[in-house]
């Protein structure tokens, strides 16, 4: 085919096994496949932002808890410990609560870590809480409608491309929003890009990857989630701040935006479905 002359091109017919041959002979070990590779540690990193972090996003801040324990022989005598959010909301709601001897009092140390909980005044307000968790579940129906509207129609790539800038755009608005119920609409709309973002990669991995390495390079895809969690993991212990979290999420969307603009090309399936040869001919050469 890379033989033909440009006039030719245009009316040459290819099936879906020259599309596998052309995938053969462009070979894996080329430098772009390594390209890619690298372009998938960034996409995997943008795709778990939502989930790898919110544990962190939802984590307990330090409180410091009083136990009163007040007798005959001492009086307003406090023993000072370590406590979770959950024993506050409990001890605090218990309507035997005046039965008892013992009244818990808590405070937060000035080393409180930065979560959702204490940022946006979340105290013991468990529904709350579980609709910022739902808001995942939510995204993923939508996905599903919106993501084979934009692959089949506008490309793989471009797709990626697309939702990568809404992305990066979306979660700065998170800095900037302090209004909890904009908070469930902005992480329903991440949600929504990392799925799409996430199902647009697999496909192209399954499109643009020689069928004897296409399981390895989609595995190695997937096992990106532990290295993902590593790094919020060190981010957050380092920083204790979910901004610190989310700063690296969009970091890491810029960079892949970028690896995807310069380097990656349109899948050469969905060249071959619009019957685009020239250009599909163009991408394997």
């Amino acid at each position: 085919m890379a033989g033909l002359p440009n006039s030719e091109i245009k009316y040459c017919y290819l099936s879906s096994e020259d599309i596998d041959n052309g995938l053969e002979a462009s070979g894996s070990k080329h430098k772009y496949q390594t390209i890619m590779i690298l372009s998938f540690v960034f996409l995997k990193v943008v795709t778990d932002s939502f989930y790898a972090p919110l544990p962190y996003f939802l984590m307990d801040p330090k409180i410091k808890c009083k136990n009163e324990t007040s007798t005959m022989k001492v009086k307003n005598h406090f023993d000072t410990y370590e406590c979770t959010l959950s024993q506050v909301c409990r001890s605090n709601n218990d309507i035997f609560n005046i039965k008892k001897k013992n009244i818990i009092k808590y405070e937060l140390t000035p080393t409180s870590k930065h979560t959702f909980i204490n940022d946006f005044n979340l105290w013991c307000d468990y529904i709350k809480i579980g609709l910022l968790v739902g808001s995942a579940s939510i995204g993923s129906i939508f996905t599903n409608i919106i993501c084979p509207l934009l692959t089949e129609n506008i490309g793989r790539n471009n797709t990626i491309r697309l939702t990568l800038f809404a992305d990066i755009l979306i979660k700065s608005l998170l800095f900037y929003v302090h209004d909890i119920y904009y908070i469930y609409a902005v992480l329903l709309c991440i949600n929504i890009t990392n799925n799409i973002i996430y199902n647009t990669t697999a496909l192209y991995i399954n499109e643009m990857v020689s069928k004897d390495k296409r399981g390895v390079y989609y595995c190695f895809f997937n096992s990106l989630f532990g290295i993902s969690g590593i790094m919020f993991t060190l981010i957050f212990n380092f920083t204790s701040s979910w901004k610190y979290l989310h700063g690296f999420s969009i970091l890491n969307g810029i960079f892949a935006f970028s690896i995807s603009v310069i380097f990656l090309e349109e899948s050469i399936r969905f060249l071959f479905i619009k019957k685009q040869n020239e250009e599909l001919i163009g991408v394997l050469q």
